[in-house]
């Protein structure tokens, strides 16, 4: 579990350079393309649902893993379609999310 989430955190790093350039190949990062890191950070969140350790926790974190794989779910698909409001809107749910379950979960 430790190991996925190290690795969400890299690919939200690349998502979130990815959403400051357009949602397109930042300049200073040509080789990176946000349709692939976002279907990355998907997978990443669904497998954690399949993760003996993550599978442990409480409801509450299953629901917000829910949401999160939703959400990153959204994401991909919002930048697929060029819906370049959605996607923000997703990143930014993402985020919030993100950090309501390290508060509980990770930061205590």
């Amino acid at each position: 579990m430790v190991e996925m989430m190290a690795e969400i955190d890299q690919v939200f790093d690349l998502v979130k350079q990815a959403q400051q350039a357009g949602w397109s190949p930042p300049k200073d990062h040509p080789d990176l393309v946000p349709p692939k890191e976002t279907a990355r950070m998907a997978t990443l969140f669904a497998s954690l649902a399949d993760d003996a350790e993550s599978k442990a926790l409480p409801a509450e974190y299953q629901a917000m893993l829910g949401k999160a794989i939703a959400e990153s779910r959204a994401l991909d698909a919002a930048v697929r379609s060029g819906d370049t409001k959605g996607a923000a809107d997703r990143m930014t749910a993402i985020t919030k999310g993100c950090k309501e379950c390290h508060v509980v979960y990770r930061d205590k």
